[in-house]
């Protein structure tokens, strides 16, 4: 007699808890453990499945500092930690979110690369306070961002698939492009917009 088990197969998300060691690197993996303040390190490093966790436990000693340096990925991000720190984007990396960010005025955001917001689903982007950015793209077929802080974007501001929607908020940015590769609507309520160029042109052409 011979039995046959399946398992269901599908991509299941962790969560990433950093705690921050002789470093604040986000591509140390002795950075990220498997509970709040834990000791069990994970085996590898957050991937776009997966949630990341910065909170009251993620920093010690003389290091208040995440650092991204290279092109990395995440699920939901929350940044919680009740103690001042910088989370540091490079000039030369990208951070891709495909789930919500949730932030508070304790972090001092240094968001010198690329941002990107993908993923499928309703998710919510809220930084905790007004942001400045270098480029900013958000797109995915199945996707809906809400977004709850003003953004001042030193470059680009992208949008391409999805419904996005700003609220109550000012925006600021060297160029929008709207260049939709499958439905794109993008909702502005009660929203002040200051746009240099928009695919290419000025506002008033």
């Amino acid at each position: 007699m011979f039995f046959v088990i399946l398992f269901p197969l599908g991509v299941y998300s962790q969560d990433y808890y950093f705690v921050s060691g002789t470093d604040g690197n986000w591509n140390n993996l002795q950075n990220w453990r498997t509970s709040s303040g834990g000791s069990v390190a994970h085996t590898s490093l957050p991937s776009a499945e997966d949630n990341v966790v910065i909170d009251e436990n993620s920093f010690s000693g003389t290091i208040h500092e995440i650092v991204l340096e290279e092109d990395v990925g995440c699920k939901d991000i929350t940044l919680t930690a009740q103690d001042e720190f910088t989370f540091r984007l490079e000039e030369n990396a990208a951070l891709t979110i495909t789930g919500s960010l949730s932030g508070t005025s304790h972090v001092t955001y240094d968001i010198a690369g690329d941002l990107s917001l993908e993923g499928s689903g309703d998710k919510i982007i809220d930084f905790g306070q007004d942001v400045d950015l270098n480029r900013l793209t958000i797109g995915d077929a199945d996707g809906k961002w809400e977004l709850r802080n003003s953004l001042y974007i030193e470059n680009e501001l992208k949008m391409t698939e999805g419904n996005i929607s700003f609220r109550d908020i000012d925006i600021d940015a060297v160029r929008a492009e709207f260049n939709p590769e499958s439905q794109l609507t993008v909702n502005f309520e009660n929203v002040n917009i200051n746009f240099l160029l928009v695919n290419g042109r000025t506002p008033h052409q």
